[in-house]
């Protein structure tokens, strides 16, 4: 099974547990600082971020072997509103998601989809989005880290 673990800052891709490539600079926190700055972002800064994810995504094109599920482990608090929007997505529900994010980037009004009008959001679908589409997986399982480990962290009196 092929996992992506993503960070606020990083992904790594993981085949069966073994990491396939070096950590890639990817992480919706990362796309904001960089790229996704306005709230919401500018329709340049969305084409820049998604020309900045492909050119990472797309060298891992044939790493693995094909398989149709990805797995997506999220530690970005940024994924707790697509997560609320569902653990399991198609590629074409993700990229339904996407299009209406995009829509609020190019002047739709935010109270429209105001969960899809958080850039964070917008970050994450983006990144889920270019992964699904450039490496060829057609479902994708999402699992949270984040509220796991707030949980954690009250329990030991963070």
């Amino acid at each position: 099974m092929i996992t992506l673990e993503l960070g606020e800052r990083s992904a790594l891709f993981r085949d069966d547990g073994r990491p396939v490539a070096a950590p890639l600079p990817l992480g919706p926190t990362l796309l904001r600082a960089r790229w996704l700055r306005h709230d919401p972002p500018q329709p340049q800064e969305l084409e820049a971020a998604i020309e900045a994810v492909e050119d990472l995504v797309m060298p891992l094109h044939g790493r693995w072997a094909a398989t149709d599920t990805l797995q997506v482990r999220a530690d970005d608090a940024a994924l707790q509103g697509i997560a609320a929007l569902g653990q399991s997505f198609t590629r074409d529900q993700l990229e339904e998601l996407f299009n209406r994010s995009a829509a609020i980037v190019l002047g739709r009004p935010a109270s429209n989809d105001p969960a899809l009008a958080q850039p964070g959001v917008i970050a994450g679908l983006l990144i889920l989005r270019e992964v699904m589409h450039h490496l060829g997986f057609t479902q994708l399982r999402l699992q949270p880290m984040v509220m796991t480990r707030a949980l954690g962290n009250c329990a030991n009196g963070s």
